[in-house]
C-alpha cells in the first residue's frame, strides 16, 4: 500500500469528523477508523522506505536466495544480501553495461564454504577469494566498465 498524500489524509479526516449542531461540538465519527488506517500506513512506511525503486523501476535493494550457482543481472537491484548456505559459484553476469555496479554482502552459515568467480573478473587488492570462514560476513562489490565479463572489476573483502 503506498502512503496516502497528505491532503488526502486532511480530506478523510475532515469527512470523518464533523460538527453535531449544538455549541460546535465534534463528533469522532469514522474517525477511529481513519486513525487505524493512518497507523497502518505508518507501519507499512519502513518497508516503503528501505526498498525504493531505481531509476529502471527495480528495487533496489532485494535478498538473494541461495543456490550452488548464481548469475547477477547488473540491471537489477544494486545491492543484495545472501546467506551461503552451501559451496557457491557465481557464472557470467548478464545485463552487462558501463557504469553498472553491484554490492552483495555475504554472509556465511555455520561452515565455511568455498567461493568460486568467473576467471575474467579482475579482483582489486588480492586474487579472487576461494573460501568463506563459518559464521562470517563479507563484501563483494562488482563495477563494469563495458560489456564483456573481462570490463568487471571486483573488490572482496571478509570480516577477520
Amino acid at each position: 500500500m503506498a502512503l496516502k498524500d497528505f491532503d488526502q489524509l486532511v480530506d478523510e479526516i475532515n469527512q470523518a469528523v464533523h460538527t453535531d449542531g449544538r455549541e460546535g461540538k465534534t463528533t469522532g465519527i469514522g474517525l477511529n477508523s481513519v486513525l487505524q488506517s493512518i497507523a497502518k500506513e505508518l507501519t507499512d512506511l519502513p518497508q516503503q522506505v528501505a526498498a525504493p525503486p531505481d531509476s529502471t523501476g527495480n528495487t533496489a535493494y532485494s535478498v538473494l536466495p541461495y543456490a550452488p550457482t548464481i548469475t547477477l543481472d547488473l540491471a537489477g537491484a544494486a545491492w543484495h544480501t545472501l546467506t551461503v548456505a552451501g559451496n557457491l559459484t557465481f557464472t557470467e553476469t548478464t545485463n552487462k553495461a558501463a557504469a553498472r555496479s553491484k554490492v552483495i554482502r555475504l554472509v556465511s552459515d555455520g561452515s565455511a564454504r568455498t567461493l568460486i568467480f568467473p576467471p575474467a573478473w579482475v579482483f582489486v587488492g588480492a586474487t579472487a577469494p576461494t573460501s568463506l570462514a563459518a559464521g562470517r560476513t563479507a563484501i563483494l562489490t562488482l563495477t563494469c566498465f563495458g560489456s564483456t565479463e573481462d570490463d568487471i572489476v571486483a573488490g572482496y573483502a571478509a570480516q577477520a
